[in-house]
């Protein structure tokens, strides 16, 4: 993707333009909606072919880069900023997984950074580390996300005790923690989990055999970050053993990499479809749905503040209205998905103008 931008204004808080680079959704997805609440401007690119396009065209204030990265790499991506003068100060941290800090520092003094952040981090590290980065003292710090209510938390643990077993590879409490409680945002990462995960692990015996070391260094490394992010701790630490093996000796681990990634598949898909009425409470049918055109607007208005309540009322609107959706509902839905609420709101608001039928 080339880049999506959006703006969302809260009072009291200082603004910024903040781009996230990562060639992985789900680790664009996690920052963003942490970002979010924040009152900043947020634009986001999957590489950094992509993202300097971005920085010369809205000269962010902070730049949060992944290091690997096909295409371009943050290291080239960096010392490509640094070449040019109109770019040469912009403000970059480093965002890459733990196992590789201590290379990620190395590269950052190379080429000029002065921050690097372990993948994951916990909220509050990564919103301190923002806010020194920017410049800003920790008075001005951006607040948290607002933690979930007492009830809905007592209901997802009742849920992940039901569970039991079938959940056993996720840690739950962590990965909320990491989602400030936002359990749309993380609802949506275990429902893109699988895919993203399965889609990595039917590459690495092919790149294994073809001796492709950097190309299978690249696929662990996202599967370790996604896994990460979700809370799927074995699956995380396998594939960090498996980046410290010898390209010859790996073939041995990837049946345990295919097992993990099975199973911490199985148990995100299996969780997101019991937290999923959690995030639809109100409990109405498609008999007392809101009309289309008023639920339409309400989009509208999260988009322009580009709430993570927009995930959700666009699901509950694909509910209540499947028969009387138009035809540019599907992009506008993507767009939602992709945290695009850019483009997702032109198509909203496309559709609004369009005669009521």
């Amino acid at each position: 993707m080339a880049a999506a931008a959006f703006e969302n204004q809260d009072k009291g808080v200082q603004m910024a333009c903040i781009l996230v680079v990562d060639d992985h959704f789900l680790n664009r997805h996690f920052l963003l909606s942490l970002l979010g609440y924040g009152g900043h401007r947020l634009l986001e690119a999957a590489n950094g072919a992509a993202a300097l396009d971005v920085v010369r065209a809205e000269q962010p204030d902070l730049v949060i880069s992944d290091v690997l990265m096909p295409q371009m790499d943050g290291y080239e991506f960096v010392s490509r900023l640094r070449a040019d003068p109109a770019t040469a100060r912009t403000a970059v941290i480093f965002y890459t997984a733990t196992y590789r800090e201590s290379e990620a520092r190395v590269l950052a003094d190379a080429c000029g950074v002065t921050w690097v952040l372990a993948k994951p981090s916990e909220p509050e590290a990564i919103l301190r580390m923002v806010q020194q980065a920017l410049g800003a003292s920790s008075d001005s710090a951006a607040p948290l996300p607002s933690a979930m209510s007492e009830t809905t938390r007592k209901q997802i643990f009742a849920i992940t005790d039901q569970l039991g077993d079938d959940i056993r590879e996720l840690d739950v409490e962590a990965a909320l923690g990491r989602f400030g409680g936002n359990l749309p945002v993380y609802l949506r990462a275990l429902q893109s989990f699988a895919a993203d995960a399965r889609a990595i692990e039917l590459q690495l015996p092919e790149r294994v055999s073809a001796g492709q070391r950097e190309h299978v260094y690249r696929s662990l490394h996202a599967l370790k970050g996604i896994a990460a992010t979700i809370g799927a701790r074995p699956l995380a630490e396998l594939a960090a053993q498996a980046q410290a093996v010898e390209l010859g000796e790996l073939a041995a681990l990837l049946l345990q990499v295919k097992s993990a990634t099975q199973q911490a598949a199985d148990a995100a898909k299996n969780l997101a479809v019991h937290l999923k009425p959690l995030c639809n409470p109100s409990g109405k049918g498609v008999s007392d749905a809101p009309p289309l055109r008023v639920q339409l607007q309400a989009l509208a208005g999260l988009l322009e503040q580009a709430n993570m309540d927009s995930l959700s009322v666009c699901e509950q609107m694909q509910q209540h209205h499947p028969s009387a959706l138009p035809p540019e509902f599907e992009t506008l839905a993507h767009a939602v998905n992709q945290l695009d609420f850019h483009a997702a709101l032109r198509v909203c608001h496309d559709i609004l103008q369009q005669p009521q039928r």
